[in-house]
C-alpha cells in the first residue's frame, strides 16, 4: 500500500495504467478504501470513465435518462445528485450485470432506454443502426465463458439484421492469418461461437468470417489456391467452403460419437469433390487435417471439449446439453454423461403430487406389512400344530405301555392304522 501511495504522488499515470490493467471496479473500490492518497487520486483522476469506457465501450453522456430512484440507488452511500462516471459504472456492474445473466436483449435495451446506446424504436429496423456491437465487443474481454458463449449465441441469433453481425465481426482483425483454419482459431478465441446449429445463423457467421478473411488477407490467397486477381465471389465461395469442410474435419476427428475416422486422403478427396475446392492444393488440405487431428478447435485454451450448446432466439439464451443418434457409436457410459448432461436444469417439482404419491406409498408399505405380518402369524400356528402334533405321536410310541386304553383311543384317532397292523415296540 505504500508503494502505491507513493505512486498516486510521484507517478500517478503509471498508477492509473496499473489499476486499469490490473483492476476491476471492485478492485479498484477496495484499494481507494485503504488509503488517503489512493482515494483522493481515484476520485480526482479519470480511473471511473476509463474503466467505464475499457470494460463496457461507454462514454459518460451528458443526456443520461436515470429517474431520482434510480439516482440514488446507484449512488449506494454518495450523498451527491448528479450521475458521475462511478455512479454510472456501478450501476452497469451491478444492476445492468443482473439483467444480462438471464436475457442480452433485456439488458441492451435497458442501457439503451437510459440513453447509453442509440437504439430505434421501429420494429422494421430494430437493431439495425444500434451501437451495442461495441459494447459487446468490450464485454467479451472480462465476462465469464459461460456468459461470453450466451453473448456469441445473442450475436448470431437469425432474429438480428445481417448488418449488425457484419458491424460485430469487423470488430475483429484477422489480418496475418495465412490459413482460414489459423484464422477460425484466433476468432474462436475471442468470439466463441462454436458449436451453433446449423442454419442460417451457422451460415452468416461463417460467410461473414470468409469475406473478413479474403479482405484482410489478400496476399494469403494462394494458400487456398486462389490469387489476388480472383473474383471476390470466387475466393468467398471457396473460404466459405472450406471452413465449413474444417469445422466438420473437427467434429468427426474429436466427437467420440463418430467412427471410423476420415483419413487425409478420404478428406482431401472429399473437398476436391465441391467445385469450388477443386483448386486448392491437397498438400494444404492433408496440412489441415493433420492439424486438425493433434489440435482440435478451441473456444478456449483451458477447455479441451465442450459438451453443450447454447440457442438464442434473440430474446434470451438456454443452454442445452449434447445431443447423440441412437445409432451413434458413443459407448453406453458416455452416451449415459451425454443424457445427464441434456439436463439444463432441475424438473419442477408438483409438491401437492408429491404429497399424495408420499401417502399412496405409505399406504403401500402397511397394507405389505401387514399381509407379510399376517402370513407370518399363519406359519407360526401351523409349525406349533405340527410340533404338537410330533409330541404326540411320540408319546404314544413311547408311553403306550403305561396308559393301554387310553392311549389306544387317541391312537386310533390321530393315526386310524387298520386293525392288526403291528406296533413299533
Amino acid at each position: 500500500m505504500q508503494m502505491l501511495a507513493a505512486l498516486a504522488s510521484h507517478e500517478p499515470a503509471l498508477l492509473g495504467e496499473i489499476l486499469l490493467l490490473y483492476g476491476d471496479p471492485r478492485t479498484v473500490g477496495a484499494l481507494a478504501s485503504t488509503c488517503t492518497e489512493l482515494k483522493r487520486f481515484v476520485a480526482s483522476s479519470d480511473v471511473w470513465r476509463s474503466l467505464l469506457k475499457l470494460r463496457w465501450a461507454i462514454d459518460l453522456p451528458s443526456n443520461i435518462a436515470f429517474s431520482k430512484h434510480e439516482m440514488q440507488h446507484a449512488a449506494r452511500h454518495d450523498s451527491s445528485s448528479s450521475m458521475d462516471a462511478a455512479k454510472l459504472l456501478r450501476w452497469l456492474e451491478l444492476d445492468v450485470k443482473s439483467v444480462m445473466s438471464r436475457s442480452f436483449h433485456r439488458a441492451f435495451q435497458c442501457m439503451a432506454d437510459h440513453g447509453l446506446l442509440s437504439m430505434p424504436s421501429n420494429a422494421e429496423v430494430y437493431w439495425e443502426t444500434t451501437q451495442w456491437e461495441a459494447t459487446a465487443r468490450a464485454l467479451l474481454d472480462w465476462l465469464p465463458m459461460n456468459e461470453k458463449r450466451r453473448l456469441a449465441a445473442f450475436v448470431c441469433s437469425e432474429k438480428h439484421p445481417k448488418a449488425c453481425l457484419r458491424r460485430f465481426l469487423r470488430l475483429f482483425s484477422l489480418k496475418g492469418c495465412q490459413t482460414p483454419v489459423e484464422a477460425l482459431r484466433l476468432l474462436l478465441l475471442q468470439f466463441p461461437f462454436l458449436p451453433i446449429d446449423a442454419g442460417s445463423g451457422a451460415d452468416r457467421v461463417i460467410s461473414q468470417f470468409a469475406y473478413n478473411w479474403v479482405a484482410d488477407n489478400p496476399e494469403s490467397l494462394g494458400n487456398i489456391g486462389m490469387n489476388a486477381s480472383s473474383a471476390l465471389s470466387d475466393s468467398h465461395d471457396a473460404v466459405y467452403s472450406l471452413t465449413y469442410s474444417i469445422i466438420m474435419l473437427n467434429t468427426d476427428l474429436h466427437n467420440p460419437a463418430i467412427w471410423p475416422k476420415i483419413s487425409a486422403d478420404e478428406y482431401a478427396a472429399s473437398c476436391h469433390l465441391c467445385a469450388s475446392l477443386k483448386h486448392v492444393p491437397a498438400v494444404q488440405l492433408h496440412q489441415i487435417h493433420e492439424d486438425i487431428r493433434t489440435s482440435p478447435l478451441q473456444i478456449t485454451p483451458m477447455q479441451s471439449e465442450v459438451n453443450t450448446i447454447v440457442r438464442s432466439d434473440g430474446q434470451a439464451e438456454v443452454e442445452v446439453g449434447a445431443q447423440y443418434s441412437i445409432y451413434s457409436n458413443l459407448a453406453h457410459g458416455a452416451r449415459a454423461q451425454s443424457a445427464r448432461s441434456q439436463r439444463e436444469k432441475r424438473p419442477e417439482i408438483d409438491w401437492t403430487v408429491a404429497y399424495y404419491n408420499l401417502l399412496d406409498m405409505g399406504r403401500a408399505g402397511r397394507a405389505s406389512l401387514s399381509r407379510t405380518f399376517e402370513d407370518a402369524l399363519t406359519l407360526v400356528s401351523r409349525s406349533r400344530a405340527a410340533l404338537i402334533g410330533t409330541l404326540i405321536a411320540l408319546a404314544l410310541a413311547y408311553r403306550r405301555d403305561l396308559w393301554p386304553g387310553p392311549i389306544a383311543a387317541v391312537e386310533g384317532t390321530l393315526t386310524a392304522a387298520p386293525a392288526g397292523t403291528p406296533r413299533a415296540a
